[in-house]
């Protein structure tokens, strides 16, 4: 259809393949079915019955591999090693099949293209990597304002870019050379509108003035770039470092302390959520030492809204150390708090977030001394529920209104973890359910006596109904039930 028809082949082994028509009668007789398709999309190298490179032919003129489904063909290195192998094969095509197979693809559009004449489209593909961006999630990072946009298109092809999402093809031009490559430079932009976020549409239009595009997304840091790898999913931040340096460098001075600590805080859905504060070993849980407190840089024109990692504070605006908060929405309401913004999660990397934000939670113990603001830190997301579902040894009771359990043959200083020790809080205690009731373990007196506490307020509480000779169950949430960090690491830093 105004082009050379292609055939389509399903071999045996479910490998399906392309040849020009004038290949059918060296085909003909191998157990392939075909049929002729009227647009070009993709064309795959097989050979053989059972995919195997076994097929006698003197007249291949095609064998491109795809670049994308609907995309620009290209000729790879490995395409080029299965002409190779293919026994009687012409050895002109060979060595311009050969020719056309560089790490760059550079060629392969022309060869097709010179082979057999028009494409009933044009067709245009690009490329970031000559400036060796960082992958993440589904676009690239780079600290480098102007980039070089190679692609393959059609010979002669006017190419132009178009950068800041205006549909202007006005920040960068090119002609693709005989072998259809083009090579084009573009300052990227990094401002209050897009926070390093560009989009780059680029359109070919051939000599025939049909018209093709192509669009990818690359951000552009001008700023630390630090990635949080999570047992969930991987995001990257661009911190601010000219707005909150003095934030920036806080956050960045914990990093070696941010392994295996938790998302401890995410209340409700559609809010934020939190950590930096306790970090998880096994079933054990710890809280990370603060530094002293840092100044506030709370700016205005760096709002909390969705996307935005921000400083969690108590009651004092300078008192944050080492807890840290994104926001899952807009939570610009926050900003009357001082909360500093310092950083701007990249991409598609909040899907992850909301994806966090959305689990179902359990009511943290708190694991610091009464008073202390970090114990309203509730509503920790976890992956899974634990039940209690460990029998203790022994049997207990429990007078109605009372704080005191008393055991019967039980262990309660061997398989119990208290939360006060002499009255103080040294850990978070073992959770605990006795009959329909649940609690933390509050002090542990003796093997056969222990002290129940609240695991909401923090405090010693009554069982209310009370209980006799029941057994007792505790859970212990195992650390990959809750969202953990392996390393939150710096990816990118500018000016290297």
């Amino acid at each position: 259809s105004g082009g050379t028809d292609i055939t389509k082949l399903f071999d045996s082994a479910g490998s399906d393949t392309y040849f020009s028509t004038e290949t059918l009668g060296v085909l003909a007789g191998t157990g392939f079915k075909h049929t002729i398709r009227d647009e070009i999309e993709t064309i795959e190298v097989f050979g053989g019955t059972g995919g195997t490179d076994t097929v006698n032919a003197t007249d291949i003129k095609i064998l491109d591999t795809v670049f994308g489904s609907g995309n620009l063909f290209r000729l790879t290195r490995d395409a080029a090693e299965r002409i190779d192998e293919i026994t009687d094969f012409n050895p002109v095509n060979a060595t311009a099949a050969t020719n056309h197979a560089p790490t760059s693809n550079v060629g392969a559009a022309s060869y097709a293209f010179n082979k057999f004449g028009t494409w009933d489209a044009n067709i245009v593909s690009i490329d970031f990597s000559t400036n060796n961006p960082i992958a993440s999630n589904d676009i690239d990072i780079t600290k480098m304002e102007v980039i070089t946009v190679e692609g393959l298109t059609l010979p002669g092809s006017t190419v132009t870019v178009a950068r800041d999402g205006d549909e202007v093809y006005n920040d960068g031009t090119d002609v693709a050379d005989s072998n259809g490559f083009f090579s084009i430079d573009v300052t990227l932009l990094h401002n209050s509108t897009n926070h390093g976020a560009n989009t780059l549409k680029v359109r070919s239009v051939d000599t025939l003035v049909r018209t093709a595009f192509a669009t990818d997304d690359i951000h552009y840091a001008i700023g630390t770039v630090v990635r949080f790898d999570s047992n969930v999913g991987t995001w990257d931040v661009e911190l601010l470092d000219d707005d909150a340096p003095i934030t920036v460098a806080n956050f960045l001075g914990y990093s070696s302390r941010f392994e295996n600590s938790i998302i401890h805080r995410s209340p409700g859905t559609d809010f934020v959520i939190q950590g930096g504060v306790i970090t998880m070993e096994s079933t054990t849980m710890a809280f990370i030492t603060p530094d002293a407190p840092i100044l506030n840089e709370f700016n205005p024109a760096n709002s909390n809204v969705a996307g935005t990692l921000s400083m969690a504070l108590g009651a004092d605006p300078n008192g944050g150390t080492s807890s840290w908060f994104i926001n899952s929405v807009d939570n610009s309401g926050l900003d009357a708090s001082l909360h500093t913004v310092f950083g701007r999660v990249v991409g598609t990397g909040m899907d992850v977030v909301t994806a966090i934000d959305q689990l179902s939670t359990l009511r943290n113990w708190g694991v610091f001394g009464p008073g202390d603001h970090r114990n309203l830190q509730f509503d920790t997301p976890l992956n899974a529920l634990v039940p209690f579902s460990t029998a203790l040894t022994g049997t207990v009771s429990v007078t109605p209104g009372s704080q005191i359990v008393t055991g019967t043959n039980t262990l309660f200083t061997q398989e119990l973890i208290p939360t006060l020790v002499n009255s103080v809080v040294v850990q978070h205690g073992s959770p605990i359910k006795i009959g329909l009731e649940t609690f933390i373990v509050g002090e542990i007196i003796s093997d056969t006596e222990l002290k129940l506490a609240d695991e909401l307020v923090f405090s010693f509480t009554e069982h209310l109904s009370g209980a006799v000779d029941v057994q007792i169950f505790k859970k212990d949430e195992p650390k990959d039930n809750f969202v953990y960090f392996n390393t939150i690491s710096t990816i990118l830093t500018p000016g290297e």
